[in-house]
């Protein structure tokens, strides 16, 4: 067995998640779904703009990641958002 299971090369989880008493109450579906929200969202920081590229760049890595739906924003909020929404969509980019 793995010494540290929730410490590998790729991720980094609590040693809690793996305590014999909290995993005997948990009751884990078979998969998960990831809905992110970072492409709208992420802008409401102050000092943070997404360009069109950005946009594009970060869905599709999302997109690569596996996450199943993507908010890329409001194309009503301005004509860059509104482009950038159309190019996301043009780039296949539609989760899993």
């Amino acid at each position: 067995m793995v010494e540290a299971p929730w410490k590998t090369e790729n991720w980094w989880v609590s040693p809690l998640n793996y305590v014999e008493e909290v995993r005997r109450e948990m009751q884990l579906p078979s998969r998960i779904q990831i809905h992110d929200i970072t492409l709208r969202d992420g802008e409401q920081q102050a000092g943070v703009l997404f360009t069109k590229d950005d946009k594009i760049q970060i869905a599709k890595l999302l997109d690569e990641a596996g996450v199943d739906r993507i908010e890329a924003g409001f194309p009503a909020v301005s004509r860059e958002d509104a482009e950038a929404i159309k190019a996301i969509a043009r780039e296949g980019v539609e989760g899993d």
